[in-house]
């Protein structure tokens, strides 16, 4: 039902989250999940055969809007402008608060002023609705390409650590949501400030953090010396 609905409010994240979600299960290491995922797959796909012809052009029409011409929408130019800005200002950036965050509208960043955004509407400083409308250029426009590969790094890690977790099957279903619940969350992340949003960030901490316990070798333990041990060497 919620899979139908959410096809319905014909937005590409409607279908990105499902496929992230089906590429997750499917690539599973426990055959059990992937036997569980097939018939899952099977209904997801019959669901998008029928949704296709209300939804394809839809979908399409979005991919163009966002990618035919990336200087002609905010959420484009934001993309667009914070890569050239962690380019310019390479390797850190251009530092916190100052691009794509709530803080750099407070005080209108320079760094906006210098691309000209105060002559675009949703980015000026008497309409910034827009400046924060997503998540990633404020990763990279403010701590620059180091600083975005150190996060891509850290979410790779999360996920290599929930797919190591080995629990007995009454247990696994919480690793697997886990899972899902995070490719979830960086779907969203593409075309909502997720990253930044309290809420967002707490419910997949709580997921994440109780699969990463799940069959932990430091369940049991003081919480943060098993947490600071697999930070600090991976495991």
């Amino acid at each position: 039902v919620f899979l139908v609905m959410s096809l319905l409010s014909l937005r590409l994240k409607s279908v990105l989250v499902p496929l992230i979600v089906l590429v997750i299960l499917l690539s599973w290491r426990s055959a059990g999940v992937r036997r569980r995922a097939v018939p899952v797959a099977l209904f997801v796909a019959s669901c998008f055969v029928a949704a296709m012809p209300l939804y394809g052009p839809a979908a399409l029409g979005q991919i163009h809007k966002f990618t035919g011409n990336v200087h002609s929408t905010p959420r484009g130019q934001l993309y667009t402008v914070g890569a050239t800005v962690a380019e310019k200002r390479f390797p850190l950036g251009a530092g916190f608060g100052r691009y794509g965050e709530y803080a750099a509208t407070l005080d209108y960043s320079s760094v906006y002023s210098g691309h000209g955004f105060q002559f675009v509407y949703g980015l000026s400083p008497t309409r910034p609705q827009q400046l924060t409308d997503t998540s990633w250029p404020a990763v990279y426009g403010e701590s620059g390409f180091l600083g975005m590969g150190c996060y891509v790094l850290a979410i790779g890690v999360l996920f290599r650590d929930l797919r190591r977790r080995r629990v007995a099957t009454a247990q696994r279903d919480l690793v697997v949501w886990a899972s899902v619940v995070l490719g979830a969350f960086l779907v969203e992340s593409l075309g909502a400030p997720t990253i930044f949003n309290s809420l967002y960030v707490l419910t997949v901490a709580v997921y994440v953090g109780a699969g990463l316990e799940t069959g932990s070798p430091y369940a049991g333990r003081v919480p943060w010396r098993g947490v600071t041990r697999r930070v600090l060497f991976c495991e």
